[in-house]
């Protein structure tokens, strides 16, 4: 097989008979000119064996597979090492290209061949257009939480892809892998240009991390462990060549702490488990984000628990 224009990169969990719609998209392309390499994390159903079949019916196809789950970063990476393309695009399992969104691309890296392209998203269901937010300095954007972490939105460069491959010491990542992936990303990449048009449909609801998540204090400490090591490398490229930024940066971090938090603590099963959940955020560097809980997300916790509206007095008992 030559070289591709284009490597598409779609990492599965546990997606056995829920991929139909993201290969399609991918067979119907009206641009041939590349490789789908699909990595599986370690599936616990027949999702590798699903992948083998479409790879036999189309050479155009690469299956990779980690033995046991890697998280959703590594299964990225994997893609990344391994392809060949001049572009690389990142496709998750239950999302899906426009027809013509390969070609749309060429056309554009033809006049403009930029490190990263972004473009914009279709969200499945409510069609409402999510188009890239007007940026001079996309890094500095992103690190100031003006641009979506989101790194499907963006096509990159083989050089890019390259840098990043040398660069990144894969681990294990359950939450804030977008942020960490977007944010080392434009990092290395030296020119950007944007497409004003949807080129993929994205599925806001489910989603491969998410599918068949219990909550638990230890896939918390995972989380939280995820967390710190995205915040500790994006800190070093903020402090090492935007140090004006350290603050944004520390900001934007925050919000995924604080996103994870509201997960767990307003899906608590019961006050109990909400405690334990809680008390992992009592530490010195997340004091804010335990302020936050206790201020904000608590009392919203115990209005959905009870019934309570906004304009309800609530009193506890005591015993």
């Amino acid at each position: 097989m030559s070289k591709p224009f284009f490597s598409i990169l779609v990492p599965v969990y546990d997606q056995e008979g829920k991929m139909d719609n993201c290969i399609r998209s991918i067979l119907e392309q009206s641009f041939g000119d590349f490789e789908a390499l699909l990595v599986d994390d370690g599936s616990t159903d027949r999702s590798y064996e699903m992948l083998c079949a479409y790879a036999e019916t189309d050479a155009r196809f690469r299956v990779f597979r980690h033995e046991k789950n890697r998280s959703l970063l590594c299964a990225r990476y994997t893609g990344m090492k391994h392809s060949a393309g001049d572009y690389c695009l990142f496709l998750d399992s239950d999302d899906a290209l426009e027809p013509d969104a390969l070609e749309t691309l060429c056309a554009h890296i033809r006049t403009q061949s930029t490190d990263v392209i972004r473009f914009g998203l279709l969200t499945v269901p409510g069609k409402y257009p999510l188009l890239p937010v007007p940026s001079d300095d996309p890094f500095r954007d992103f690190i100031a939480g003006r641009l979506p972490p989101q790194i499907i939105r963006n096509c990159i460069s083989s050089r890019v892809i390259r840098k990043a491959v040398e660069t990144i010491t894969p681990f294990y990542c359950n939450s804030g892998e977008d942020t960490f992936m977007s944010g080392t990303l434009f990092f290395l990449a030296e020119s950007f240009s944007d497409i004003r048009k949807c080129l993929m449909r994205y599925n806001m609801i489910g989603g491969m991390s998410r599918e068949k998540e219990s909550l638990t204090g230890s896939k918390l400490d995972r989380t939280l462990d995820s967390l710190d090591r995205c915040t500790e490398q994006l800190t070093r490229y903020c402090l090492g060549h935007y140090p004006g930024l350290i603050e944004d940066c520390r900001t934007t971090c925050g919000m995924m702490y604080r996103y994870e938090m509201c997960h767990y603590l307003l899906n608590a099963r019961d006050e109990r488990q909400l405690c334990d959940f809680l008390v992992r955020f009592e530490k010195d560097e997340w004091c804010a984000e335990f302020d936050y809980a206790c201020r904000t997300v608590l009392p919203e916790y115990f209005r959905r628990r009870f019934g309570i509206s906004e304009g309800d007095r609530f009193i506890f008992n005591t015993f």
